[in-house]
């Protein structure tokens, strides 16, 4: 297992090396050149290199291949470092000390993450069985788009990509997939941490040159991005204290919260939402990163992470730190946009949400250009035109092979985020980042007030819920209910006016440098990201009280990542501004300082005992997410695992989504009729099929007639049946041996019989 850790860390070690060159032309403008973030990169291309070929049917998608890859990259570099060995030599001295607590970050992080792995490896709760489906699903496919292995006959109508990309890197080494599962959200978390570190050490460095402030600016960002939890620890300690408890707490910890409720650390992720008399009225998640890989599920928003701060990172250096002046003749910068185009992609293809985040992101970043560097429009305007295209072609085969359900945007009527539900989520964001609006606010005032400026940031400010008010009264709501909605989310907007209103200002008197702006525009994008959910909703297949809960979902946890980013910005700022040296301010940020550390010391308790609370019970100590499986189980999987070719398919019992159902399937790759129905009546819009899939995998169960039970067999391309628990309890099956008389059975113990069908 040891062994298996270090070559996992070792081979991403290794291609940050290779595609060091390539993320020197891609961060040229920042300190080090892309020397700690290039693994990030790594890991990303060598995945989208391998789908490509995969593709385009030229390879299947092997370990042979991936080698064979590594060794032709590997010598790309080595004719690099025989002509720039002089630059890579000077660039690993300069920054030799970046480097070193840029890996102590990187290891440190994965260390803890994998301990959490290792007491909890089994891949059994929540939706992990169906993450460990899409895992074996592309890790057994020869090319793409892989096949369902819920869903036999068809491609993963889904995002992928995410599980190709930690798929390759486990098949490269040749580790199996319940190992790879749970090597790989360490390394998730590890990349991410790399990743934000990355961009605020060298934000803050080009900006001031102050070294340990820049350091631990990142640390800062690092840790709110992994380690903190939302602010519902914070509401629930002051609950505490009023109920007198608070002496236990420092005494027994554990026995303290569970006191208020046994599933407390669960509930922090559940904390927006309304039920009335018993009826859900609004139902959201409200999950963040260190809950996320505490509950250990391998989802594609989690995957995206790193990846979405690598694209962010380009996005920062080209807005904020490319120089005006540079030539678009100049072929380093095609290659530039190129790459960001590419990335952006690969983001898209992890997780389909984060594509129209980062496109608005991007929009908002090529503003930022324009008011910091006042350039030719129509040129900047053409670079991000580059990168959105490239961003579509590149995953324009994934795009090809999926159908998407009839999904669309619908006006949000329901009730709002209670106020106090909300703090308890972004108390401590606001904590650090709306002093600082306030202060550029103010900052701005000092200048010269501009009513033209100020006439347009109402205009923008109000023109988002101008909008949405005209379709919520032609939904037959009364002027009276708008107001209340407007009411309710006016400081979000409020706060969003400072920031549009300081950045004009800025356009014309130059009051501020680029760091301030863009942290800035990073909050006030940020607060408009949770205001949409107030306003608007993606309409999936959840009704009711839950039909924007995947929307506050994923726009809370992009918020998160935005948010712990700026807030690092914010800190390395205040850090460094000359005019808090001394006076009445001094003692002000002091002050804010204090609350600061205080609000994050109470945070930290959720960060010590919540996995303490979780993990009480689990104590496998291995790597293995199949490992807790009884012996007769384990030994059909295996069975499976090396007898049966992908092609074949088999047939198990179809049952309730987050159950033991789909199991065999899910833990070997190989393909069944259907697995959890509920699930794929999200990814796919076959709700008949679906139904007519369950009814035929119960004839072939319970049918007397073997014509038509081969039949269906033969339909759906499966050779093998599965006879366990699960189908004997499901389909009553009183006597296996009426199998026997078409079938032969190729395993059997004391639990489970696997019957193939005669040739």
């Amino acid at each position: 297992m040891i062994l298996q850790i270090l070559l996992w860390i070792t081979i991403v070690e290794f291609l940050g090396i290779l595609f060091l060159p390539i993320s020197a032309y891609l961060f040229a403008s920042f300190k080090d050149k892309g020397l700690a973030i290039s693994k990030v990169l790594g890991v990303l291309i060598i995945g989208y290199i391998v789908w490509i070929i995969s593709t385009f049917k030229l390879f299947p998608a092997t370990q042979n291949l991936t080698i064979v890859l590594l060794f032709i990259l590997f010598f790309m570099w080595l004719v690099w470092f025989y002509f720039s060995k002089k630059y890579f030599l000077k660039l690993i001295v300069e920054n030799f000390s970046t480097f070193i607590i840029s890996e102590v970050v990187f290891i440190g992080i994965f260390l803890l993450f994998l301990i959490f792995r290792f007491q909890d490896p089994s891949i059994i709760n929540t939706e992990q069985p169906m993450d460990f489906m899409f895992l074996n699903s592309v890790i057994h496919t020869d090319f793409s788009p892989p096949e369902d292995a819920w869903f036999k006959g068809e491609s993963v109508n889904y995002y992928y990509f995410g599980y190709w990309v930690f798929g390759t890197l486990g098949e490269l080494i040749g580790i199996k997939s319940s190992v790879i599962y749970n090597l790989s959200l360490p390394l998730i978390s590890a990349l991410s941490s790399i990743s934000i570190f990355y961009i605020v050490f060298n934000v803050i460095y080009l900006r001031y040159h102050t070294f340990k402030y820049s350091i631990w600016s990142g640390f800062f960002s690092v840790a709110l991005l992994l380690l903190v939890p939302n602010s519902k620890i914070l509401f629930d300690f002051i609950a505490m204290i009023f109920s007198g408890g608070l002496g236990n707490l420092f005494f027994n910890p554990i026995e303290s919260f569970n006191s208020l409720n046994s599933s407390w650390w669960w509930d922090v992720s559940r904390v927006i939402g309304l039920t009335e008399f018993g009826v859900v009225k609004d139902y959201t998640i409200n999950e963040f990163p260190f809950f996320s890989f505490i509950v250990g599920d391998l989802h594609p928003h989690l995957m995206s992470m790193p990846f979405v701060l690598l694209y962010i990172a380009s996005l920062v250096e080209l807005s904020v730190f490319l120089s005006a002046n540079v030539k678009f003749n100049n072929i380093s910068v095609y290659f530039k946009l190129f790459l960001m185009g590419l990335i952006l992609g690969c983001v898209g293809f992890i997780n389909l949400w984060d594509y129209p985040f980062l496109v608005g992101l991007s929009i908002v970043m090529i503003c930022l250009r324009i008011i910091i560097f006042r350039g030719n429009i129509f040129r900047i305007l053409g670079m991000f035109a580059i990168i959105f295209s490239v961003s579509f072609l590149s995953i324009l085969p994934f795009l090809n092979s999926i159908n998407t359900s009839n999904y669309q945007i619908e006006v949000f009527i329901g009730p709002n985020s209670n106020w106090l539900q909300f703090l308890s989520i972004w108390f401590m964001f606001f904590l650090i980042t709306l002093p600082f609006m306030m202060y550029f606010f103010v900052k701005s005032l000092k200048v010269k007030i501009s009513f033209s400026i100020l006439l347009i940031s109402i205009f923008l400010t109000s023109m988002i819920f101008s909008v949405w008010a005209y379709l919520f009264l032609e939904n037959g709501k009364i002027g009276s209910e708008l107001f209340d909605r407007f009411f309710e989310i006016i400081p979000l907007y409020i706060f969003i006016f400072f920031g549009i209103y300081s950045i004009g200002m800025n356009l014309i008197f130059r009051f501020a440098d680029r760091i301030e702006i863009l942290s800035v525009t990073l909050i006030s994008f940020t607060l408009l990201l949770l205001i949409i959910p107030e306003l608007i909703y993606l309409d999936d297949i959840f009704v009711g009280g839950f039909e924007r809960m995947n929307t506050v979902f994923k726009l809370y946890f992009q918020s998160w990542i935005i948010f712990s980013l700026a807030c690092g910005l914010v800190i390395g700022i205040v850090f460094n501004l000359k005019i808090f040296a001394g006076g009445f301010i001094n003692y002000l940020v002091k002050f804010w300082g204090g609350i600061i550390s205080v609000v994050l010391l109470i945070l930290c308790v959720y960060t010590i005992i919540a996995p303490i609370n979780k993990f009480q019970k689990a104590h496998n100590n291995t790597l293995d997410g199949i490992a807790y499986l009884q012996d007769n189980e384990l030994q059909a999987i295996n069975y499976l695992y090396r007898n049966i070719k992908n092609i074949d398919g088999i047939v198990e019992a179809v049952g309730n989504d987050y159950s033991e159902y789909s199991r065999i399937s899910s833990f070997t790759g190989l393909p069944t009729i259907l697995g959890w129905p509920g699930h794929q009546a999200q990814w796919r819009n076959q709700a008949e099929e679906i139904y007519f899939r369950e009814q035929d995998v119960f004839n072939i169960y319970t049918s007397d007639d073997i014509s038509n039970v081969l039949e269906l067999m033969k339909k759906y391309d499966v050779s093998h049946l599965i006879v366990g628990p699960r189908e004997i309890n499901k389909y009553q099956i009183d006597d296996t041996s009426k199998f026997g008389q078409y079938m032969d059975v190729v395993f059997q113990n004391t639990v489970i019989k696997i019957f193939r069908v005669r040739e």
